[in-house]
């Protein structure tokens, strides 16, 4: 599991490039990612919501996400987590998926946008106004 951890990382590092996005999702990256988030090691979790938040920038790995439920792994796993780290990366994965209409659609029926909303609520520096609703 360690190992794995260690190579979300690395995948995570080397896909800066469209290309490279592109070999992880053909390879199976998306899929093998959203099983890592499922794991209880917190630093695998991270890392491999650091990875999705890179490779959901190409639109191929979003219509695969989308094809796997990866948004509800995304929420339950990722801005349900008790980790600010994995909770900031899966936002951002969240973020890049929702460009196309599916994940969007997801998205909603999971009820994430406030889930999202709650998520930067409870960050120790945020401040509640009664508009927050």
């Amino acid at each position: 599991l360690e190992v794995a951890g260690k190579a979300a990382f690395l995948l995570a590092c080397l896909a800066l490039d469209s290309p490279v996005r592109l070999a992880i999702h053909i390879l199976g990256g998306v899929e093998c990612l959203l099983a890592l988030m499922k794991v209880d090691d917190m630093v695998v979790v991270n890392n491999a919501s650091l990875c999705l938040s890179q490779i959901l920038q190409h639109v191929e790995a979003k219509d695969e996400l989308y094809r796997l439920h990866g948004m509800k792994v995304l929420l339950d796993q990722g801005i349900g987590s008790a980790s600010v780290d994995v909770q900031e990366n899966s936002a951002r994965a969240v973020a890049y998926a929702i460009e196309t209409e599916g994940n969007l659609k997801d998205l909603r029926r999971q009820l994430g946008i406030d889930r999202m909303i709650e998520m930067l609520a409870a960050l120790p520096d945020t401040k509640r106004v009664p508009n927050d609703k």
